[in-house]
Protein backbone atom coordinates (compact mmCIF):
# COMPACT_ATOMS: atom_id res chain seq x y z
CA UNK A 1 0.00 0.00 0.00
CA UNK A 2 2.85 2.41 0.66
CA UNK A 3 4.30 1.70 -2.77
CA UNK A 4 1.03 2.62 -4.49
CA UNK A 5 0.86 5.88 -2.56
CA UNK A 6 4.44 6.62 -3.56
CA UNK A 7 3.64 6.00 -7.23
CA UNK A 8 0.67 8.33 -7.13
CA UNK A 9 2.75 11.04 -5.49
CA UNK A 10 5.57 10.49 -7.96
CA UNK A 11 3.24 10.65 -10.97
CA UNK A 12 1.59 13.82 -9.68
CA UNK A 13 4.93 15.54 -9.14
CA UNK A 14 6.12 14.45 -12.58
CA UNK A 15 2.96 15.79 -14.20
CA UNK A 16 3.50 19.04 -12.34
CA UNK A 17 7.08 19.24 -13.62
CA UNK A 18 5.98 18.58 -17.21
CA UNK A 19 3.30 21.25 -16.84
CA UNK A 20 5.86 23.78 -15.60
CA UNK A 21 8.21 22.96 -18.48
CA UNK A 22 5.43 23.39 -21.05
CA UNK A 23 4.36 26.70 -19.52
CA UNK A 24 7.96 27.90 -19.67
CA UNK A 25 8.33 26.86 -23.32
CA UNK A 26 5.10 28.62 -24.26
CA UNK A 27 6.26 31.77 -22.46
CA UNK A 28 9.59 31.71 -24.30
CA UNK A 29 7.83 31.21 -27.64
CA UNK A 30 5.51 34.14 -26.95
CA UNK A 31 8.46 36.35 -26.04
CA UNK A 32 10.29 35.45 -29.25
CA UNK A 33 7.21 36.09 -31.40
CA UNK A 34 6.61 39.44 -29.70
CA UNK A 35 10.22 40.50 -30.16
CA UNK A 36 10.17 39.57 -33.84
CA UNK A 37 6.90 41.34 -34.54
CA UNK A 38 8.16 44.51 -32.87
CA UNK A 39 11.47 44.36 -34.72
CA UNK A 40 9.85 43.99 -38.16
CA UNK A 41 6.93 46.36 -37.62
CA UNK A 42 6.87 49.52 -39.67
CA UNK A 43 6.24 52.89 -38.09
CA UNK A 44 2.79 54.37 -38.66
CA UNK A 45 2.63 57.47 -40.83
CA UNK A 46 0.26 60.33 -39.97
CA UNK A 47 -1.60 61.37 -43.13
CA UNK A 48 -3.88 64.36 -43.78
CA UNK A 49 -6.55 64.78 -46.45
CA UNK A 50 -8.98 67.55 -47.28
CA UNK A 51 -12.36 66.15 -48.27
CA UNK A 52 -15.21 68.53 -49.14
CA UNK A 53 -13.41 71.32 -47.30
CA UNK A 54 -12.97 69.30 -44.08
CA UNK A 55 -9.48 68.26 -43.05
CA UNK A 56 -9.17 64.59 -42.13
CA UNK A 57 -6.32 62.89 -40.29
CA UNK A 58 -5.45 59.21 -40.10
CA UNK A 59 -2.63 56.98 -39.00
CA UNK A 60 -1.59 54.70 -41.86
CA UNK A 61 0.57 51.59 -41.63
CA UNK A 62 2.25 51.34 -45.05
CA UNK A 63 3.05 47.92 -46.52
CA UNK A 64 6.62 46.74 -46.64
CA UNK A 65 8.58 47.68 -49.73
CA UNK A 66 9.69 44.14 -50.44
CA UNK A 67 10.47 43.42 -54.10
CA UNK A 68 10.70 39.68 -53.58
CA UNK A 69 7.09 39.15 -54.71
CA UNK A 70 5.03 40.69 -57.47
CA UNK A 71 2.23 43.07 -56.67
CA UNK A 72 -1.24 41.64 -57.31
Amino acid sequence: MRIENFRVTFDASRASLVSKIMKHRISVARAIISACSIAFAREPLPMKWTIDGAEREATVFPPSTSTATKAP
